[in-house]
């Protein structure tokens, strides 16, 4: 999943999102109809972004001399022990990405890889958004 050319495109039909919807389980009703409530967990962090809106990257191209820029990005962990849990990636400005996970730690783990975010600023409420800015 990580890697020097990790290339995040819309979830409507890029290569990424296909492969997503290929391997990830969730059901149509993602609030679960087995009696397990979704979890949804919320943070906020700052991080550089290489690409446009439409196709961003958390690395530079390679062989591209294309200034990063720094953005907010909304960040989002949701599911279950059943059906597994989403990364949702969601920078100011640009299209929302997601990664699906076998387990909330996998998840969690992807966003302190991805984003440097702690285990500690995760909120149960996208109001009460934690922060690791």
């Amino acid at each position: 999943m990580t890697g020097p050319n990790l290339v995040m495109q819309r979830r409507t039909g890029g290569p990424l999102s296909r492969l997503l919807a290929s391997r990830s389980p969730v059901p149509t009703d993602h609030h679960r109809s087995s009696g397990n409530p979704m979890l949804s967990i919320f943070t906020t962090t700052r991080t550089q972004i290489w690409g446009t809106k439409d196709a961003w990257s958390l690395s530079a191209f390679r062989g591209s001399d294309q200034l990063s820029h720094e953005y907010i990005v909304d960040v989002e962990i949701q599911g279950d022990e059943k059906n597994g849990y989403n990364l949702v990636m969601s920078p100011s400005g640009h299209f929302t990405a997601d990664s699906w996970h076998q387990t909330k730690q996998d998840a969690l783990d992807a966003a302190k890889e991805l984003f440097d975010v702690p285990q500690d600023v995760w909120s149960d409420s996208p109001r009460n958004r934690n922060t690791s800015i």
